[in-house]
């Protein structure tokens, strides 16, 4: 079976006026907040892939699309973040559901899974019919290999 957990993300808002150096100064912020408050287990971020979760030269996110910079935010950095928001006006924390699946996949096709759009489309002809001005690549749609 599969059930669904609750997550807290920090996600960093694009601004067209938003420089290269303010970039990598906020990214080394973060990357020492992470590396004082986040989980000890958890894999440290360097500033490299903060800048390239940043996606400041939209790559692959267009300009209004909020950037998913951590998943899984410890308590302490939840705090830190929400007690410092004036130093964060471009950071925002979002909670998220993640679908967990237990390892034996026991009728995981009545609970089913999600994949971003983009892959969807990609793999299943169900999504490729589908009108793709209804969905951006990269929002999360029902994914199962079952629907074909």
């Amino acid at each position: 079976m599969g059930y669904s957990i609750s997550t807290q993300s920090l996600y960093f808002t694009f601004k067209t006026d938003f420089k290269q150096e303010a970039a990598e100064a906020l990214a080394a912020k973060l990357v020492q907040l992470f590396n004082e408050k986040g989980e000890a287990n958890s894999k440290p971020l360097t500033t490299e892939e903060v800048i390239e979760a940043m996606d400041i030269r939209g790559r692959t996110h267009l300009p209004f699309q909020q950037r998913r910079i951590k998943s899984g935010l410890s308590k302490e950095e939840i705090a830190y973040l929400s007690e410092h928001r004036d130093e964060y006006p471009d950071m925002e924390i979002v909670e998220k559901r993640i679908r967990q699946y237990s390892p034996d996949r026991v009728a995981v096709q009545l609970v089913g899974y999600m994949n971003k759009m983009k892959g969807a489309k990609e793999n299943l002809d169900f999504y490729k019919e589908i009108n793709a001005a209804q969905y951006l690549n990269s929002e999360e749609v029902g994914y199962d290999i079952l629907i074909e």
